[in-house]
């Protein structure tokens, strides 16, 4: 979310509950992890939240954290392309050496 959604989602919490102090050293304090996170997943879970409960929620309780990317896939991608590159007798090369080594490494067992 963008800094101004997260101070969106302060100011909701203020309205919900009065007795949530809205300091500039809380907001400061709230903002950075609230804008590493979903605005319409918080909003949600804070109007829940304020549904079932007086007291004004942490972090923890209104939290919707953005999914991490796969970095593993991004490579598979790229190993991919890059093996579709080698031509089929290289490929067919290192298929027969990795036997021949598979039976030597086993024969000395």
């Amino acid at each position: 979310m963008t800094k101004e959604e997260a101070f969106d989602v302060l100011q909701t919490i203020a309205a919900f509950y009065p007795n949530f102090q809205l300091t500039t050293d809380r907001a400061k304090a709230l903002i950075q992890p609230l804008v590493r996170m979903n605005y319409d997943g918080v909003m949600d879970k804070l109007t829940n939240y304020a549904l079932d409960h007086s007291f004004p929620p942490t972090l923890a309780d209104i939290a919707v954290r953005l999914p991490e990317e796969n970095k593993h896939l991004g490579l598979q991608k790229k190993w991919q392309l890059e093996a579709a590159q080698v031509p089929e007798e290289t490929k067919q090369h290192f298929k027969r050496e990795m036997e021949r080594l598979l039976k030597k490494v086993s024969s000395n067992d």
